[in-house]
Protein backbone atom coordinates (compact mmCIF):
# COMPACT_ATOMS: atom_id res chain seq x y z
CA UNK A 1 0.00 0.00 0.00
CA UNK A 2 3.08 2.18 0.86
CA UNK A 3 4.29 1.53 -2.66
CA UNK A 4 0.81 2.78 -4.19
CA UNK A 5 0.65 6.20 -2.33
CA UNK A 6 3.77 6.88 -3.25
CA UNK A 7 3.18 6.11 -7.12
CA UNK A 8 -0.13 8.29 -6.59
CA UNK A 9 1.88 11.11 -5.51
CA UNK A 10 4.01 10.54 -8.53
CA UNK A 11 2.04 10.64 -10.93
CA UNK A 12 -0.29 13.60 -9.94
CA UNK A 13 2.31 15.99 -8.36
CA UNK A 14 3.18 17.71 -12.07
CA UNK A 15 -1.06 18.35 -12.03
CA UNK A 16 -0.45 19.70 -7.79
CA UNK A 17 2.40 21.70 -9.41
CA UNK A 18 0.59 23.28 -12.33
CA UNK A 19 -2.81 24.01 -10.38
CA UNK A 20 -0.59 25.85 -7.68
CA UNK A 21 1.06 27.87 -10.44
CA UNK A 22 -1.88 28.66 -12.11
CA UNK A 23 -3.83 29.49 -8.27
CA UNK A 24 -0.73 31.86 -7.58
CA UNK A 25 -0.98 33.50 -11.55
CA UNK A 26 -4.35 33.54 -12.20
CA UNK A 27 -4.28 31.09 -14.44
CA UNK A 28 -7.88 30.03 -14.86
CA UNK A 29 -7.17 27.70 -17.98
CA UNK A 30 -4.10 26.21 -16.56
CA UNK A 31 -5.86 25.34 -13.06
CA UNK A 32 -8.90 23.97 -14.93
CA UNK A 33 -6.62 21.60 -17.41
CA UNK A 34 -4.28 20.74 -13.93
CA UNK A 35 -7.85 19.96 -12.05
CA UNK A 36 -9.27 17.73 -14.76
CA UNK A 37 -5.45 16.19 -15.09
CA UNK A 38 -5.76 15.63 -11.29
CA UNK A 39 -8.94 14.13 -11.62
CA UNK A 40 -8.20 11.61 -14.15
CA UNK A 41 -5.03 10.57 -12.48
CA UNK A 42 -6.13 9.88 -9.09
CA UNK A 43 -9.50 7.68 -10.46
CA UNK A 44 -7.19 4.35 -10.95
CA UNK A 45 -5.95 5.04 -7.02
CA UNK A 46 -9.27 4.75 -6.04
CA UNK A 47 -10.83 2.29 -8.06
CA UNK A 48 -7.85 0.14 -6.21
CA UNK A 49 -8.57 1.26 -2.71
CA UNK A 50 -11.86 0.68 -3.03
CA UNK A 51 -11.50 -2.64 -4.36
CA UNK A 52 -8.99 -4.49 -1.74
CA UNK A 53 -10.71 -2.34 1.28
CA UNK A 54 -11.79 -6.20 2.54
CA UNK A 55 -9.23 -8.02 0.73
CA UNK A 56 -7.18 -9.79 2.93
CA UNK A 57 -4.49 -10.45 0.87
CA UNK A 58 -5.33 -13.79 -0.53
CA UNK A 59 -6.82 -12.50 -3.46
CA UNK A 60 -4.12 -10.21 -4.32
CA UNK A 61 -1.60 -12.33 -6.37
CA UNK A 62 0.46 -12.96 -4.03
Amino acid sequence: MKFALMAAVLITLPAICGFVYGLLHGNKFLMAAAAVSLGLNVLPFLVAGWMMRNATGDDMGH
